[in-house]
């Protein structure tokens, strides 16, 4: 819609400059033949009709790029209003450095009048020496009409009488000549003022009409630089939003990463630590197991009053407990192992055959014990142990395991030298019971493989997922800690990331509404200084004009009329916004 209103405005325009043309070519050929003849009624007639047609459709486009405009002022008010305060602020500096050299260029024309005065005194010279050399003329003719009539008296009278005429004639011119000079002057004065007045006003319209489209164009390069600007901004922040996302989704995945692979590491020594530490504490159980029945010399009653007495004393403790459960359970395979052996000792030909199963036995066991210890004690270990405890159990564990092979031969003597000892003491029972006993021990021992079975499957799920250590569900104490302060530098880390993402997008935005506010700044200032030299140049030019009149002169006065109307178009001019 705006483009086909400023179409129409230009042809309208074009139109117009021409029958302007036209008007001038006219006025031309009307001051070549001394203004003969002017423009007839019917052609002025005829142009008015067309100048009135033009103004109403000129209007009629007016109104709709007012409808059309009413749309676009909205975002011109900000623009506007900035603009009016220092646009206002620069007119103000122009008109008073304009009234300041008019006042200066007016002082100056004292020195117009002398030299107007100078002019007149020089054709009142001219004109007093053409009279001298029309008298010195008449003289000479006279001297010669005298000399010829010298005899004649009558032709003296006649001679004297021409001669008064003549001085009346010269006396007479001398008055006329000013006069007619002066009126001639003022009437080419007029009628060139008059046509340097229609040519001012012609050229301020056409003035006001380039201006006018300046601006139009001017608001409509402005209108597109900043449909680009928010085009490419809008397009940038977009990409910089995807890629800041993609970045801190790329961080925040290394950050788990890194984080589960320093759960599992930390979990897997742990475990490790928790597995030497057991096997060192197993150890040392069956040892002081082994010492105290090897070193006690008591009845099969008093352990089994003890035995029976031991879990109602060692509920508190898992490690008193599991201790106690051992020593049970060893001391009902060995009794009645040894009941079994001592019974059927008395029978011919079977008692070292009875003796070897009984050693083979225990070192089944004793085999069978440590290989429940090494697969799932660990449950049972407190989980708040430090890391130089296991150390020290690690070099005990060490030691153990260098004197383990002495240490059980030495028991499997001490097993024989009781065994000997106890040969015609012991009571009576047959093969039946001690092989119940031992299916028994094997039913406790299936028992409590298949709980530390489970309680090593619970913690294989454990240790595969880091995330439920946080939660505090196996070794409290230690991992909630650390999977705590994990989450809290996660959290710190992600904080971190959006907030530099935040400060990143923030400054982007500033600087490139700085640098769109910078580049429509200096477009401005541009074609505001490229104006503003435009009508310095203008004014300039229409100054001389009126100060030179193409060398004829006028009277101060309308020369300051003309110079004032020209400085209120100018304001006028100036005072239209972009």
């Amino acid at each position: 819609k705006d483009q086909a209103i400023a179409k129409m405005e230009r042809e309208w325009q074009s139109r117009l400059e021409e029958m302007r043309r036209t008007l001038v070519e006219s006025k031309d050929c009307c001051s070549q033949t001394d203004r003969a003849s002017l423009v007839s009624d019917a052609s002025t007639k005829e142009l008015a009709r067309i100048v009135e047609d033009q103004k109403l459709q000129i209007q009629k486009a007016l109104k709709e790029k007012k409808a059309s405009e009413e749309a676009l002022k909205e975002l011109e008010i900000e623009l506007e209003s900035k603009y009016r305060k220092r646009l206002a602020s620069q007119v103000e500096a122009a008109l008073t450095q304009a009234h300041a050299r008019s006042l200066q260029e007016l002082t100056d024309l004292k020195e117009y009048k002398v030299n107007l005065e100078t002019e007149k005194e020089k054709q009142k010279e001219t004109a007093a020496k053409q009279i001298a050399l029309a008298f010195s003329a008449a003289e000479e003719k006279w001297k010669k009409e005298h000399d010829n009539t010298e005899k004649s008296g009558s032709r003296i009278k006649e001679l004297e009488e021409k001669v008064v005429c003549l001085k009346k004639e010269l006396e007479l011119k001398k008055e006329e000549i000013p006069v007619a000079v002066k009126a001639a002057l003022a009437k080419a004065r007029a009628q060139w003022n008059k046509e340097k007045q229609e040519e001012i006003s012609q050229i301020q319209e056409q003035n006001e009409r380039d201006y006018r489209l300046f601006l139009d164009d001017h608001r409509n390069k402005i209108n597109e630089v900043l449909a680009t600007t928010k085009e490419d901004l809008a397009k940038q922040m977009n990409d910089l939003t995807a890629q800041k996302e993609a970045e801190m989704k790329m961080l925040l995945d290394q950050k788990q990463r890194e984080w589960e692979a320093r759960e599992t590491k930390r979990l897997q020594a742990e475990i490790n630590r928790y597995e030497e530490k057991t096997l060192v504490e197993l150890e040392c159980l069956l040892r002081e197991v082994h010492e105290e029945l090897v070193n006690c010399t008591r009845s099969r009653r008093f352990w089994e009053e003890r035995s029976a007495d031991a879990p109602v004393e060692l509920n508190h403790l898992s490690k008193d407990k599991l201790k106690a459960c051992l020593q049970k359970a060893y001391r009902r395979t060995v009794y009645t192992i040894l009941e079994k052996d001592e019974r059927e000792w008395k029978e011919n030909g079977m008692r070292a055959v009875l003796f070897r199963s009984v050693a083979g036995l225990i070192q089944q066991y004793m085999r069978e014990s440590k290989l429940m210890w090494s697969l799932g004690l660990l449950v049972f270990l407190p989980p708040n142990l430090t890391t130089d405890s296991c150390m020290q159990q690690g070099k005990g564990e060490k030691e153990d395991v260098a004197r383990s092979p002495l240490h059980h031969t030495g028991q499997q003597a001490e097993t024989r030298r009781r065994l000997r000892r106890q040969e015609g003491s012991g009571t009576d029972g047959v093969f039946d019971g001690s092989l119940l006993a031992f299916l028994e021990n094997e039913k406790v021992l299936e028992a409590l493989i298949a709980e530390n079975t489970e309680m090593k499957a619970k913690l294989k799920g454990v240790g595969t997922s880091p995330r439920l250590l946080s939660t505090g569900d196996v070794s409290k104490p230690c991992t909630s800690c650390g999977s705590v302060k994990g989450l809290e530098e996660m959290r710190s880390q992600y904080i971190k990331a959006v907030s530099r993402i935040k400060s990143d997008m923030l400054c982007y935005i500033r600087e490139s509404k700085e640098r769109a506010a910078a580049m429509i700044k200096a477009e401005v200032l541009r074609e505001r200084q490229e104006t503003a030299r435009k009508m310095r140049k203008y004014y300039l030019t229409c100054l001389q004009q009126l100060l030179t009149d193409n060398g004829k002169y006028e009277g101060a006065e309308k020369k300051i009329m003309n110079a004032a109307s020209k400085l209120v178009t100018m304001a006028k001019g100036l005072e239209t916004p972009l």
